[in-house]
């Protein structure tokens, strides 16, 4: 009898998965979750990155294993790291090849709050380390939470801006509904534009953007050089009119990774927009009252 417990003990224990030993040697191929497994104080167990992965610095000093969402098989199947992450694959079937070679592949995507929250979690059982993830967790929603007692604070009682976010110029695109940045503009105290629309990244013409009419305008492309000037705005045909060119409330100095990357660096970009849409609410309204002469 005593016998048949203890066989039946370790089976339980190998289904729930308590028997598997912590990930020690783990491959990010996602920047998203480069940033969050350093930022939870895992950095010492990754030993390689994708080419997309530059933040922290100390990411950099690591060795590449492949390109965002398509690593190089080659090279994981020589070195047999315990863990594979991402946010997706180029080739799903890849996950099998890695498995078959006895390398754990997890899938954990980051395209909302709390998406983003459930990968810390999945990397603090991955990791043996589900205390760490616990409290990470709990300093990011208090943090969320502050910004959005702070923002609920200010425009009570006052029309919350409307905001267009513009991530490309050709065609203009903008998030939609579904995108965490949508989340992050409302969060900061703005209204996007962009939120109706069903797409998470929509095209859009230059017509719906001045028949919106936005009061800031917030430039964040993936690819910084290619972003335009606050200046080159007012060149485009029609743009001159927008309350948001008048004023210059055109936000173009946020570091774009804070507001395009669902990392860690995510709540610093919601807190910049923060106190940027709330220094240009105090100037017009100091404008405002300012007496004429």
């Amino acid at each position: 009898m005593k016998t048949w417990l203890l066989c039946c003990a370790l089976v339980l224990v190998a289904c729930v998965g308590f028997a598997e030993s912590p990930a020690r040697r783990v491959v990010s191929l996602a920047p998203s979750l480069t940033e969050l497994i350093f930022d939870a104080g895992w950095g010492d167990r990754l030993i390689a990155r994708s080419d997309a992965c530059d933040f922290p610095p100390e990411a950099l000093a690591l060795p590449v294993a492949g390109s965002f969402g398509r690593p190089n098989v080659e090279w994981l199947l020589r070195e047999k790291p315990d863990l594979v992450v991402s946010t997706d694959l180029e080739r799903p079937g890849l996950a099998q090849t890695l498995r078959a070679a006895g390398i754990e592949y997890r899938r954990l995507p980051c395209e909302s709050w709390g998406q983003m929250l459930d990968a810390v979690r999945k990397l603090g059982v991955a990791l043996g380390d589900e205390a760490g993830a616990a409290a990470w967790v709990e300093r990011a929603q208090h943090r969320r939470d502050a910004l959005a007692t702070r923002a609920s604070a200010y425009w009570a009682g006052k029309e919350r801006p409307r905001v267009y976010f513009e991530v490309w110029s050709d065609p203009l695109t903008t998030p939609g509904r579904e995108s965490f940045v949508t989340d992050l503009i409302s969060l900061a105290g703005g209204r996007s534009i962009g939120a109706a629309l069903r797409e998470p990244y929509a095209h859009v013409s230059a017509e719906w953007v001045l028949s919106e009419k936005p009061d800031v305008i917030v430039l964040a492309y993936m690819i910084p050089q290619a972003e335009p000037s606050a200046a080159f705005l007012a060149r485009r045909p029609g743009w001159k009119s927008l309350g948001a060119v008048k004023r210059d409330a055109i936000c173009a100095t946020i570091p774009s990774d804070w507001l395009l990357r669902p990392g860690p660096r995510w709540l610093q970009g919601a807190e910049a927009l923060a106190d940027f849409l709330e220094s240009h609410d105090r100037a017009d309204k100091g404008a405002a009252v300012q007496p004429t002469r």
